[in-house]
């Protein structure tokens, strides 16, 4: 299977986010990963992406205050689909 779809991961389980990022890629997505809000936001320009994987709880900002960033009005994102991936309860 082959796509052009361009996901990005914003989380700071390193293990979890490698596992994630295979497996997507595996399956012919393009994966970019950030470990906090501030990687993110760093850089001056950043590629589209189709859907952002977002961790609920990041080190620094949180994933709910990075959603709230993204949604905001003239954002680049702010009709990207956001799928929340939280440990909270394991």
């Amino acid at each position: 299977m082959s796509t052009s779809a361009h996901i990005c991961i914003i989380d700071d389980d390193a293990e979890l986010s490698g596992l994630l990022k295979k497996r997507l890629c595996d399956y012919g997505f393009s994966v970019s990963h950030f470990p906090t809000g501030e990687a993110f936001f760093a850089p001056s320009e950043l590629p589209a992406f189709d859907l952002i994987i977002l961790d609920v709880m990041l080190p620094g900002e949180d994933g709910l205050s990075i959603c709230r960033r993204l949604r905001e009005a003239g954002s680049p994102w702010i009709d990207v689909p956001i799928l929340f991936l939280s440990a909270l309860g394991e």
